[in-house]
């Protein structure tokens, strides 16, 4: 049985940067900012929300991949 990973990634509208910088200890209300240009990015809180959304449309995307799989499987067994 194959293993699945969802990555969910931040890249900077303006610069492309890859890291988000926080102040120690961030609350969902601490102002998120690209490491690399410092443009703000928003509410921390809002960005982890955005993460989890993204996570989910890809686990229902790869659940569905893999049902139409396991359908189009017994659907040539019954045709056996």
């Amino acid at each position: 049985m194959s293993r699945d990973q969802i990555t969910v990634t931040f890249e900077c509208l303006d610069c492309g940067g890859t890291v988000l910088e926080l102040p120690d200890n961030p609350t969902d209300d601490s102002v998120a900012v690209c490491k690399t240009c410092g443009r703000s990015h928003g509410r921390y809180g809002d960005i982890k929300a955005k993460g989890r959304e993204m996570a989910l449309n890809e686990a229902r995307r790869i659940t569905d991949e893999h049902f139409a799989r396991i359908t189009k499987a017994f659907s040539r067994l019954g045709n056996r």
